[in-house]
Order: C-alpha cells, then structure tokens, then sequence
C-alpha cells in the first residue's frame, strides 16, 4: 500500500509540474502572438504612409509636368517659308 501511495504522489507532483510547464508556454504563446500583431499593425501603417508618400509625389510631379511642359523638339517648331 505505501508503494502505491508513494507512485500517486509521484505521479501528482509530475501533474503539478506538467500543469506549471503549461502555463508559462501560454504565457510566452500569448506574448508572441501580442508581438507579432503589433508587428503587424506597425508594418501595416508604414506600408499606409508609404503609399500615401508616394501618391503625393506622383501628384507634385504631375502638376509640375503641368506647369512645366517639356520644351518640343525642334525639328517640330514650323520654319518660316
């Protein structure tokens, strides 16, 4: 009877531990997954911003293009007969 008894306290200390391990693996699981959707999120904002940079750019150029054509090559000015 006390081998058994010794087996069940053995076997409920592993338990113990077991249930411990398990715990601190959802600790770090729900630290990476906070991580990495503010990774994410971060990520997301700076692909915003760049877009939004780069559409302001196309629209400065653009209006430059506008303001300031491209003088015409001169073989297409008409010559004076």
């Amino acid at each position: 009877m006390g081998e058994i008894q010794s087996v069940l306290q053995q076997m409920q200390f592993n338990l113990s531990q077991l249930l411990n391990k398990q715990q601190q693996i959802m600790v770090r699981l729900e630290s990476l997954e906070n991580n990495a959707s503010q990774q994410l999120n971060n990520l997301s904002q700076q692909v915003a911003s760049t877009n939004q940079a780069f559409r302001l750019m196309h629209q400065k150029e653009t209006k430059s293009l506008e303001f300031n054509p491209p003088p015409l090559p001169e073989s297409n000015y008409p010559t004076p007969e």
